[in-house]
Order: C-alpha cells, then structure tokens, then sequence
C-alpha cells in the first residue's frame, strides 16, 4: 500500500471478486465521519470479507 497522500482518514479492507477471491482496497477521507459513513456502506455488500485497518491523525497510524 502507498502512504496516505489524499486525506486525513483512511481505511483498508477486504472483499471478494467474481473468481471468489479476496482483494484488498483502500480509500482515504477527509473527514472521519465521511470514513465512518463509507464504512457502514461497504460492509453491507455482499462481497465484504472484513476491514484490515482504519488509520487518521488522531491515531498517527499509517494507512
């Protein structure tokens, strides 16, 4: 993964492709609420598996 260049807040996770297997995503947000909000609509898909990591300034965690 490449470091965070786009927004304060970031998150990874894993969802299945159409050949069942996993892929690891990641986004970045400006906002932790916008985050938080993209969260609660992607582990509703039917191809989530699970999230790997949430990263922001509070944390000084890494995406």
């Amino acid at each position: 993964m490449t470091q965070n260049t786009t927004g304060d807040w970031g998150v990874r996770w894993f969802e299945f492709n159409r050949q069942d297997q996993p892929v690891q995503k990641a986004r970045y947000f400006r906002t932790r609420e916008a985050m938080e909000r993209f969260m609660d609509k992607v582990q509703d898909k039917d191809n989530f598996y699970r999230f790997e990591a949430t990263c922001g300034w509070a944390t000084e965690a890494r995406c």
